[in-house]
């Protein structure tokens, strides 16, 4: 893009072969995440969002462009633009899930369905807008600074009105402990997606316990988040 923030961090991945790749819609790829992607063999690009409100469409296109950007210099940068997952926190989540449910948005950007393999989404609410628009005044307007007054729009860019095949094939959905709407809303999306017949497992992360290892995300083998590493290599398995 042409704003000095429309940069991509790139981390390839520690082997010399063209190495799958996880596409993150947020910071929250940064530190252990990036360690243990990199460590897998993976390579991880950061695509940023700082969009002025009503900022979904315009956050949706640099995704999109990012992703087409990252898609077509495959072979300079060394991955295998036939393996990617699309990965986010928060509202970032919430958007992989988007792009892993709606086939239009990245066919039209020239990138094939099918080269998504799996969606990671940490803490995703924003599955259903309209549905979430409607919960009270707050919520109302919180959507509306985001997505607009238009309801049509905003189911659009709803994942949950995607539901009916083709889906990306796998479905990853983590919460915290005490995030009740993340629970409750990632949770839902995850057996919708079950109930459409497509694959998603939906986990609560422990709350982290000051030096207890197994509580930090991603710090340990087996610990807090470790179903991501797991989903990854079944995943990306070539």
């Amino acid at each position: 893009g042409d704003k000095a923030w429309q940069t991509i961090q790139f981390y390839p991945a520690r082997d010399g072969a063209p190495a799958p790749l996880v596409i993150a819609f947020s910071s929250g790829a940064d530190g252990w995440a990036r360690y243990r992607f990199n460590e897998a063999g993976i390579a991880l690009a950061v695509v940023p969002d700082k969009e002025t409100v009503p900022a979904a469409r315009k956050t949706v296109d640099d995704y999109l462009a990012a992703i087409a950007y990252l898609y077509g210099d495959a072979a300079k940068l060394g991955i295998d633009p036939t393996r990617l997952v699309l990965y986010g926190s928060g509202a970032g989540g919430s958007m992989a899930a988007l792009l892993g449910t709606d086939p239009t948005l990245l066919g039209g950007a020239g990138v094939p369905f099918e080269t998504v393999r799996g969606v990671i989404s940490i803490g995703g609410e924003d599955f259903d807008v309209v549905r979430r628009m409607r919960t009270n005044a707050f919520l109302r307007s919180t959507y509306q600074r985001y997505y607009g007054r238009d309801e049509s729009e905003a189911a659009t860019l709803s994942p949950s009105s995607h539901l009916e095949a083709p889906n990306a094939p796998a479905f990853l959905l983590l919460a915290d402990q005490h995030d009740h709407d993340g629970i409750e809303e990632s949770r839902s999306f995850a057996e919708a997606l079950v109930k459409s017949g497509t694959p998603a497992t939906f986990v609560i992360l422990p709350e982290q316990q000051g030096e207890v290892r197994r509580t930090h995300f991603l710090v340990q083998e087996g610990g807090s988040g470790w179903e991501i590493v797991s989903f990854l290599r079944a995943a990306l398995t070539p």
